[in-house]
């Protein structure tokens, strides 16, 4: 929820779905689970589903603070930003020689999967010359998310 400076991982593409569930960002650590359905798709009425992590009053109050936390401090553009920096600056390791293939995803996990054209491990070496702290996985896949608050302008 708001990872990819987007309220919405779908809003980026040229489509939406009918029917989407969200649960552990929405609660912000309190258990929630939730469905969100598009007009045409909307068939539930009251008592027609139910759930352990459904619409509790501590779970929906949690759930309405965490949305409005992330609205008010513009934790959503803040992701933008965030991802835009770190999708620029690991395609400056790579036009340096770092040995990365590509950059995929968006928001601060931009760099979540870079793929090594050679190791991972020479992509952490690499990252960690420019202070950049990241991980490998044994896929070759390197892991670079820098935790939300985080400002890369102003070093938090």
């Amino acid at each position: 929820m708001g990872r990819t400076g987007r309220w919405w991982a779908y809003q980026h593409e040229d489509a939406a779905p009918d029917i989407m569930t969200v649960a552990k960002a929405l609660g912000g650590g309190v258990p929630i689970g939730a469905i969100l359905a598009a007009p045409r798709a909307d068939v539930f009425e009251p008592g027609d589903h139910g759930s352990t992590f459904g619409g509790g009053p501590l779970a929906c109050a949690a759930a309405v603070a965490v949305m409005q936390a992330v609205e008010s401090e513009g934790l959503v553009e803040h992701a933008a930003e965030v991802g835009d920096y770190l999708a620029e600056s690991l395609s400056a390791l790579a036009d340096r020689g770092a040995p990365i293939a590509g950059v995929r995803g968006r928001g601060p996990d931009a760099g979540d999967r870079a793929e090594a054209a050679t190791s991972a491990r020479d992509v952490v070496a690499a990252a960690l010359d420019e202070g950049l702290i990241v991980q490998c996985d044994r896929r070759a896949h390197v892991a670079a998310g820098p935790t939300a608050g985080h400002h890369p302008r102003r070093g938090r």
